[in-house]
């Protein structure tokens, strides 16, 4: 499986990411810097989430057992 990208913390290589790999940066939760940083050696695709909405969940999906698809703002 091809190498798609590099994860590298504080300047140091710490992993690699497959084609199908998923990674997260937990900052987005928190509010503090990131953590690490990740570099593509190709195309890949990506999600990105809003914060307030993560901040608040219900709104994403007010009753989570009636899940019916990404809401609008997940962009891919």
């Amino acid at each position: 499986m091809p190498l798609q990208a590099r994860l590298f913390r504080d300047g140091a290589h710490v992993a690699d990411i497959r084609c199908g790999g998923f990674i997260a940066e937990m900052s987005l939760l928190t509010g503090r810097r990131a953590s690490a940083d990740v570099r593509a050696n190709d195309v890949v695709e990506t999600l990105s989430w809003c914060r307030t909405k993560l901040a608040n969940p219900e709104r994403l999906n007010p009753n989570p057992y009636l899940a019916t698809g990404p809401p609008d703002d997940i962009h891919v």
